[in-house]
């Protein structure tokens, strides 16, 4: 597998969701919203870079993220993706709202997938967070047959963030 260097999702679901997504690899994983800032802000290439972040209302902005003001997409309303772009760089954040758990788990229903079934057993949306939180996700047969199971629907949002992730090669 090759690592995709130019992608800095924020989470281990996140990063299981660009490995499910693009099929060519494990991303590079950053633990947090604060050390995507940092590897977006420190990358000196003129390369495509994107990093995926949620919005954690538990969380302070982060002011590396707060300067990508220039909105390139804004699917909120539908898709729950917001695309921006760090002003003349190529250098761009796609930032899932509200948190990973309550979007994917609301993307799970819009494709008839129900995060109950005994092949991914999350009862409650906490027990997708509790599955999520932590260095085994990584481990966690379910939770990748889950995140899988959406990514080969293929809803809009997943479609948005296929088109930009793809952006890197």
């Amino acid at each position: 597998m090759i690592e995709l260097k130019r992608i800095f999702p924020e989470c281990c679901a996140d990063t299981i969701l660009v490995e499910k997504i693009l099929q060519r690899g494990m991303p590079a994983h950053y633990k947090g919203i604060n050390k995507v800032g940092s590897a977006l802000d420190s990358y000196e290439g003129g390369d495509f870079i994107i990093g995926l972040v949620d919005t954690d209302k538990f969380k302070r902005p982060d002011p590396k993220i707060e300067q990508f003001t220039e909105l390139v997409e804004d699917k909120l309303h539908d898709q729950q993706l917001l695309i921006k772009r760090l002003p003349e760089t190529n250098k761009y954040v796609i930032r899932i709202h509200p948190e990973f758990e309550p979007w994917i788990w609301n993307l799970a229903f819009q494709c008839d997938i129900d995060p109950k079934d005994e092949q991914y057993g999350f009862e409650t949306i906490e027990k997708l967070n509790d599955a999520t939180k932590t260095e085994e996700a990584f481990e966690n047969i379910k939770l990748k047959k889950f995140i899988n199971a959406i990514v080969q629907k293929n809803p809009p949002a997943i479609q948005t963030l296929r088109l930009w992730l793809s952006k890197v090669f």
